[in-house]
């Protein structure tokens, strides 16, 4: 479009943005951010792009489209980059930390919005910012189930919202300081309701559709803790209709899971039932393996294209050094011809140099190939997190062939349990030793279902050992815990056992998995006679991980075989890690 032209229709796209998207109105609010992303790339208005985009983002944030709203605030922060936009870069920090909130990656989150925070001071941005930092610190602070810092946090949001005199954000900032507490904390429930209830009737008389429709929810929860179950269930009513208005499938999620446990509790089981339903078919929609698998390929390729370019920058510098090398030489051959004492003076400055340019490239070498590894070992763990859904869902297709819905859907809310545990530890390089035995143990507990509780199994662990702080790789025993299910376990007749031991030894961690199975070279021969429809991978990436993991360097895997006399009676398989413990430190 000519310039005047498109500076009306770009100034009438933002005030139709700002008029739908404060109206809670998000699905037409991001068709304005679409046409005036789409605009602003056309007519190549790069301030406009940051701004557009980073609205986009938000508009698909608020209805639940996660993949969508990452690559919307990833093109924008790009742009921002390029253009120096500090205060961009600030803004589209805070949204991207809220993302990984609601993708449940705390630690993530609190990284981002404490980079928010240093652009906050940096640039005198005021209380409103200080407010959106606490804020948003605090909820971080809970998805950690840390109270104590969550409470703190968040009584200093609503400081800076009296501060700076907004109704909505002391609104908000109230009724995020009810829920700093666990779940089932009955403490201060009084307090916590008339908190709620204070926020509401500021909702109410701003007429925001979207805090209406949490805050309804959150007090329907509160009534649900003090047993009032009529007054619950029609709190979550009004929520539903506030969620449903504006395509807030997050919390029409909620909605959901709460009328299934209080419909269970009043034993009315077929309304629980399809409250359920409801529940995972939205939690599908939000958090299916489709979505999250989109979401972890594109960041892949955004750290690959980071590490492009810093190899590119590397290699520029590179030409540069060598270029300055053969001024070097030239300069050397004319002081050569004119003195002999410039000559020694020149040598000795190019020795000096060549000393310092050598170091310095042996140092940037070594700094690139351990970026290099680590993005390796990111990618295989981003493998083995397919590979562990595809046999979850292997084992749910199974197990609903056979049983009844409510064991189906008993089967179906672990295995929903079990993806979010998955999202949340695949992320990260190590989690604690607590985290990884409750995955293991939802992931066991699926198997018994569909093996129809064939096989028990137990956990050996010595007492001393503080398990929240223990550091290990995570999603690392699961393969080896499968591998003795499914080759050493199943096709054993009698009694079937599964140990798993974890001891501590000379500064290692000494995990001992033991099966009482049919042995590796039974397995092996039927494995042979059978007609194999797929090969897993599962112990291959496994096997990867170990040997290129720098987090953990030196872990080691051992597998013996037990005898009884000359007959097998099972398989040990043995990792050694070198034991790390979890450093506790306040934000």
């Amino acid at each position: 479009l000519p310039l005047p032209e498109y500076k009306n229709l770009h100034k009438e796209l933002i005030v139709r943005f700002d008029k739908y998207y404060k109206g809670a109105y998000y699905i037409e609010a991001g068709k304005f951010a679409s046409i005036r992303a789409e605009l602003a790339d056309l007519n190549k208005d790069s301030i406009e792009i940051v701004r557009a985009d980073r609205d986009l983002g938000i508009a698909y944030y608020r209805i639940g489209r996660y993949y969508k709203a990452n690559a919307s605030y990833q093109k924008a922060m790009d742009m921002a980059e390029l253009l120096n936009d500090s205060t961009e870069q600030a803004y589209l920090l805070r949204w991207q930390a809220w993302l990984a909130w609601r993708l449940y990656d705390p630690d993530k989150a609190i990284d981002l919005i404490t980079q928010f925070k240093s652009y906050v001071d940096k640039l005198d941005l005021g209380d409103k910012m200080l407010y959106q930092y606490y804020n948003s610190l605090s909820s971080y602070m809970r998805r950690k189930e840390n109270f104590p810092e969550a409470r703190y946090y968040g009584d200093s949001a609503v400081y800076y919202a009296r501060i700076i005199n907004d109704p909505r954000s002391l609104g908000v900032a109230l009724s995020n300081r009810a829920t700093y507490y666990s779940l089932d904390d009955t403490e201060d429930l009084e307090l916590r309701i008339q908190m709620v209830s204070d926020a509401l009737e500021i909702n109410l008389d701003m007429k925001d559709r979207e805090q209406l429709g949490s805050n309804y929810g959150l007090i329907a929860q509160f009534y649900e803790l003090n047993e009032e179950y009529p007054r619950a269930i029609q709190a979550f009513n009004k929520s539903y209709s506030y969620c449903k208005a504006i395509g807030d499938k997050d919390r029409e999620y909620e909605v959901y899971k709460g009328l299934s446990r209080i419909y269970n509790k009043l034993n009315l089981y077929q309304k629980a039932y399809e409250y359920e339903l409801k529940e995972n078919n939205i939690y599908r929609q939000l958090y299916g393996a489709e979505n999250i698998t989109r979401i972890l390929d594109l960041e892949q390729e955004i750290r690959q294209s980071k590490a492009e370019q810093q190899i590119n920058a590397l290699e520029y510098e590179k030409q540069l050094n060598h270029l300055e090398l053969n001024w070097l030489r030239n300069q050397f051959l004319i002081f050569v011809l004119g003195s002999i004492i410039v000559l020694g003076l020149v040598s000795f400055i190019y020795y000096r140099r060549r000393q310092r340019k050598e170091l310095e490239s042996i140092l940037e070498n070594e700094k690139l190939n351990n970026k290099i590894k680590d993005l390796e070992n990111k990618a295989l763990r981003s493998q083995m997190n397919p590979h562990f859904i595809f046999n979850s869902l292997n084992s749910i297709k199974s197990h609903i062939a056979k049983s009844k819905p409510r064991l189906a859907t008993r089967y179906l809310t672990k295995f929903a349990h079990l993806m979010r545990l998955i999202l949340q530890y695949s992320r990260s390089p190590s989690i604690s030793l607590q985290e990884e035995l409750k995955g293991l143990r939802l992931y066991i507990e699926l198997e018994q279902l569909r093996l129809n509780n064939d096989f028990n199994y137990h956990f050996d662990i010595e007492d001393h050992l503080p398990l929240e702080r223990i550091e290990i790789p995570p999603l690392i025993l699961q393969p080896y815990v499968e591998n003795a299910i499914w080759h050493g376990l199943i096709n054993k007749e009698g009694e079937k056992n599964l140990v798993i031991k974890i001891r501590e030894n000379n500064e290692q961690l000494i995990i001992s998995i033991i099966d009482n199975g049919i042995g590796r070279k039974a397995s092996q021969h039927l494995n042979k006679n059978k007609i194999k429809k797929h090969k897993s991978f599962g112990l291959d990436i496994t096997q990867e991980r170990i040997e290129h993991n720098a987090v953990f360097p030196g872990m080691t895997t051992q597998i013996n075989d037990l005898f009884d006399k000359e007959n097998a009676i099972g398989t040990e398989i043995q990792i050694c890690i070198p034991l790390k413990t979890i450093q506790v430190e306040k934000v």
